[in-house]
């Protein structure tokens, strides 16, 4: 006997987290009139069954497939409100880093006058003008 088949292959691909890749294959056969296998005749019953099987296969595939997006989806999700919460947070930072740069700098701008100069030598050293009388709390026992 002769053997006749005539074969389509479905190829279905899915992918996991990360990079790892789950290749799938599904060989779908496509069979015309009669199929003879080992001499025995597939009937149309048969013919049904292994469309039914394989029909089976591809919608278990398809959710498979839909599922795994579904996750991802969630994991994105998750991360992208961590992300924000984290870019509201480093804002904050930025502004408060701002606000203290702009201290240091009218801190800075003080520290090159005169006043400052006046201020540090009355505080630190004691020192007064010659028309000014320093008074001193007595200190309590």
């Amino acid at each position: 006997m002769h053997r006749k088949s005539y074969m389509k292959a479905l190829r279905a691909t899915i992918f996991v987290q990360g990079n790892a890749l789950i290749s799938v294959s599904l060989i779908v056969s496509s069979i015309r009139d009669r199929f003879v296998f080992g001499g025995v005749v597939l009937n149309n019953k048969n013919k049904r069954r292994r469309r039914r099987t394989s029909l089976y296969l591809v919608v278990v595939l398809v959710i498979i497939f839909v599922v795994t997006m579904g996750v991802h989806g969630m994991n994105l999700s998750a991360d992208c409100d961590k992300l924000s919460a984290e870019q509201t947070e480093l804002e904050t930072r930025k502004k408060e880093l701002e606000e203290e740069r702009e201290e240091i700098k009218n801190r800075s701008e003080y520290m090159k006058t005169d006043a400052y100069i006046e201020d540090v030598a009355r505080e630190k050293f004691g020192l007064a003008y010659d028309d000014e009388i320093i008074f001193k709390a007595a200190e309590s026992e």
